[in-house]
């Protein structure tokens, strides 16, 4: 199902449609706070994210065509433009924003690694936002569980709520040691295969195309994430000189806040998800 919330004439703005809004929404605040934080010029840095939000949009659509329906949209190619029906893969759309940020931070624009590290704690903000939106359900629960979604006979893992719970924990993490790395970049690759890490985990409670071994794609492409993501710190502790430019300290107290945010977060993304889709479920 497709949770439609409203519609403006013939277009439809479904549960995920807002989510993911907010959740930019709430990203776009944090990212423009810790670029000023890093002294990352403003107009560049913003520009930069309008193009990797645009990127990362068609990445998650051409990536969720490719590699999980590819019968359906090489059959009907002009569906890949039906956003309306579903069908997007957050691994495609990160796949197409570090692509985007590749070409676009680069020369005089200033580095792509420190744009990074300035980005990544708000995009895991936005994706545990915009998870709970996500009408994707999980395998059955066997034994039923107390936390389990009924929808109709079964009882369903809520991996949305899996998800989300992991990445704003995530988030925390990142949050708290973005002042304490020692080479530009090695937030992001954190970030990466932290990630990576979430998504393999969530994947076994996830129904997915059968890639190898018991395995799905999506716990295929979360371990190129993990190999790629230690790749680059590796590479980055073994060539980078430590150091980075100059950047305003943190307090701990903007910490403590964060902290204190994330868990009001998680508190109203239960709650708005069991209210959600018990509602929606039940009509």
């Amino acid at each position: 199902m497709h949770p439609i919330v409203f519609s403006i004439g013939p277009i439809n703005i479904t549960l995920l449609g807002v989510f993911s809004v907010l959740g930019i929404l709430v990203a776009l605040r944090v990212a423009r706070a810790e670029a000023r934080r890093k002294m990352l010029d403003e107009a560049t840095f913003q520009n930069g994210i309008l193009l990797v939000l645009v990127a990362g949009l068609v990445g998650s659509r051409l990536f969720y065509a490719a590699v999980f329906d590819p019968e359906t949209f090489f059959a009907q190619p002009m569906r890949v433009f039906a956003l309306h029906e579903g069908g997007l893969s957050i691994q495609g759309g990160l796949l197409g924003g570090v692509l985007a940020g590749l070409l676009y931070f680069r020369g005089d624009r200033g580095s792509f690694l420190r744009a990074g590290d300035a980005v990544v704690p708000a995009v895991i903000l936005a994706q545990a936002i915009a998870r709970i939106g996500c009408d994707v359900f999980g395998v059955p629960a066997d034994p039923a569980l107390p936390w389990a979604v009924a929808v109709g006979e079964e009882s369903l893992h809520p991996v949305q709520i899996y998800e989300s719970m992991l990445n704003y924990l995530l988030f925390v993490g990142l949050w708290s040691i973005r002042d304490r790395t020692s080479r530009d970049g090695e937030l992001f690759f954190l970030y990466i295969a932290a990630f990576g890490l979430n998504r393999f985990v969530v994947e076994f409670f996830r129904t997915n195309p059968e890639a190898i071994g018991g395995l799905t794609v999506a716990h295929v492409t979360s371990v190129a994430m993990i190999g790629a993501a230690s790749a680059g710190l590796f590479a980055l502790r073994r060539f980078a000189r430590p150091g980075s430019s100059g950047e305003v300290p943190v307090t701990s107290r903007s910490n403590r806040r964060a902290a204190l945010g994330v868990a009001g977060l998680m508190i109203a993304s239960v709650v708005t998800y069991y209210g959600i889709y018990g509602y929606l479920i039940h009509l």
